[in-house]
């Protein structure tokens, strides 16, 4: 558990990024999963699936993804380890970037190839990896990623691993200083790990050191890599974490005020949809998108005059006339259904596995039939209310039919409905 021994990194991280196998694995992931339709639907509050809150630190390699309100949730639910992280460790990956993440499979990737190429022990590496959704995965929604789980040592910085926690940042920061998209995220995630916690109460400080404690007793504060070994020479790798072009000036004090907005609950919805019932007027003809983005499909037009009923909105959408938000159109159940707590909602299901569907939100219910893996499903909406399975007890109903999967079966994707706001009035109801 973390902070136990320290963890020594077999071999440089930056000097393997260089590595032609390494870019040449990030491209096919990438193109692997564009084919499959991966990028297809990058509507805000998708994920590659259902989140679970349960305690996962016996596990060590977790390759999970999560929204910033579902990583705050996680987190709270893990325990940490018998002697807790207490500094943390800042790092970009100078590749890939987010123009070439494809998610969890690219997560995957890289600590497969590390373990294969570079001979890491299995599942070691950075604990999060941070992506802003500037790419075109997950457009408009960022994502936080959990490799090694923070109960554990992870791989970061040479002799600074034991009770330290590393993040990753998709993203070259030899070429550019962060974006303020990716210090809103890595500032609300710097809040989620630092602030105190039910099995570590204390509080790391927003402190930024240079030199200072290995494995320290007390909270200690954060660290850039490139801080640890400042000083570079001919035949050294060099250490440029987390960029070149990222300095203590032009991080630091943003970094800290997104940490304290997030805090203080006033860090925006994560690209999240608020759910809000309410009415659109179109003011004028306004497209429907099949997500928050111009580049999503239009899969119909609305006349001025028209009124749709929503039921919420994203402020993370694509930004149009200088406004990000898109209302979600209200879905409509296709019949009724008897499920507690049912929500109704477009999406669509593919199958991990072999999957069984049955009468009810529960396996106690007859087997009508299974599911090949890859077939892909659509949905009416789901309930939190069914037989929990593996602590979930989320089910999804099948459109036109009154029928169940539970969400293990499979991963999911939201296919709503979205307007922009510059085309009508809105009103709360």
């Amino acid at each position: 558990m973390a902070g136990e021994t320290e963890t020594n990194i077999p071999s440089d991280t930056e000097e393997a990024h260089a590595d032609p196998e390494f870019e040449a694995m990030i491209e096919r992931v990438y193109n692997q999963e564009q084919a499959r339709g991966g990028f297809e639907d990058s509507t805000a509050g998708t994920r590659s699936a259902p989140p679970s809150y349960r305690d996962e630190s016996g596990t060590f390699f977790i390759g999970r993804e999560f929204t910033l309100k579902e990583f705050a949730r996680w987190f709270k639910a893990q325990r940490l380890g018998s002697r807790p992280f207490n500094a943390v460790g800042y790092h970009h990956t100078w590749k890939p970037v987010p123009e070439t993440w494809a998610g969890v499979p690219s997560l995957q990737g890289i600590f497969n190839f590390f373990r294969d190429e570079r001979g890491w022990p299995e599942g070691l590496g950075p604990q999060i990896w941070v992506y802003s959704g500037e790419g075109r995965y997950k457009n408009g929604s960022p994502r936080i990623y959990v490799g090694t789980h923070p109960a554990h040592n992870g791989a970061g910085i040479l002799n600074r691993n034991g009770r330290w926690l590393h993040i990753e940042h998709i993203y070259n920061g030899d070429k550019a200083s962060f974006s303020e998209a990716m210090k809103k995220v890595s500032g609300a995630v710097l809040a989620i790990v630092c602030s105190p916690h039910p099995h570590a109460d204390r509080t790391i400080p927003y402190t930024f050191v240079r030199k200072g404690v290995n494995n320290p007793d007390t909270p200690l504060g954060i660290m850039y890599h490139r801080d640890e070994n400042p000083n570079w020479a001919p035949g050294e790798p060099p250490k440029s974490c987390p960029g070149l072009k990222v300095s203590h000036d032009n991080l630091d004090d943003d970094l800290i005020r997104y940490a304290n907005e997030w805090a203080n609950g006033d860090g925006g919805d994560d690209g999240e949809p608020v759910d809000e019932r309410g009415v659109f007027t179109v003011g004028a003809t306004a497209n429907v998108r099949g997500g928050p983005s111009r580049a999503q499909p239009e899969l119909r037009s609305l006349a001025a005059g028209t009124i749709v009923d929503t039921s919420g909105y994203t402020d993370g959408g694509e930004e149009v006339n200088g406004s990000a938000r898109w209302y979600r159109l209200k879905d409509e159940a296709d019949g009724a259904s008897g499920a507690a707590d049912f929500v109704p909602e477009t999406g669509a299901l593919t199958i991990d596995a072999t999957a069984n569907v049955r009468g009810e939100p529960s396996r106690a219910q007859p087997e009508l039939r299974s599911l090949a893996a890859g077939t892909i499903v659509d949905t009416s909406g789901y309930t939190d209310g069914g037989e929990e399975v593996n602590g979930s007890a989320r089910w999804y109903r099948l459109k036109d039919e009154d029928a169940w999967i539970h969400d293990s079966g499979g991963a999911y994707e939201r296919r709503g409905e979205w307007v922009h706001d510059s085309g009508g009035t809105y009103e709360r109801r």
